[in-house]
């Protein structure tokens, strides 16, 4: 993986990432991070277009996932590939090419990207898991003190 490309991309993830519906409340689902890891690790232990097809829709994951895909989309083109507008994996079908070195480079285009967005990600703060779940809303405590006396 080429560490100048990932680099160059870090600015521009970033505000692909504060533009794209990632944040609320000023904080970021850590589940996004945990997302684009399993979307790099399905790529190396799959396909592409395998990966990117499952990724497209939500699934079973506690975050939208396809904000995901929109954002490597938003990147490729910094990397000299034409990007649709419509989604990555339509991105990929019009660049994929026909050769297997035409695939496996515009499989590593697509990894660095993805790469920048997941270092991306740490410039912002997280939403805080175990916190969340602690804090309770006043009127959840105030049901639970009343169903006790």
């Amino acid at each position: 993986m080429k560490k100048r490309e990932i680099d160059r991309l870090l600015p521009a993830a970033y505000d692909v990432i504060e533009n794209g519906g990632f944040i609320k409340d000023d904080k970021i689902d850590p589940a996004f991070r945990g997302q684009i890891a399993s979307y790099g690790s399905a790529i190396a232990n799959g396909s592409l277009l395998a990966a990117t097809a499952f990724f497209s829709k939500q699934g079973n994951a506690s975050v939208d996932r396809s904000l995901l895909m929109k954002a490597i989309n938003q990147l490729l083109p910094q990397l000299g590939v034409a990007a649709t507008e419509n989604t990555l994996f339509d991105t990929i079908r019009n660049n994929w090419g026909n050769t297997p070195a035409q695939h496996n480079d515009f499989t590593e285009k697509v990894l660095i990207c993805a790469t920048a967005l997941k270092l991306a990600f740490n410039l912002f703060d997280l939403v805080d898991e175990d916190k969340a779940k602690d804090e309770k809303p006043a009127e959840a405590v105030q049901e639970e003190v009343g169903s006790e006396s």
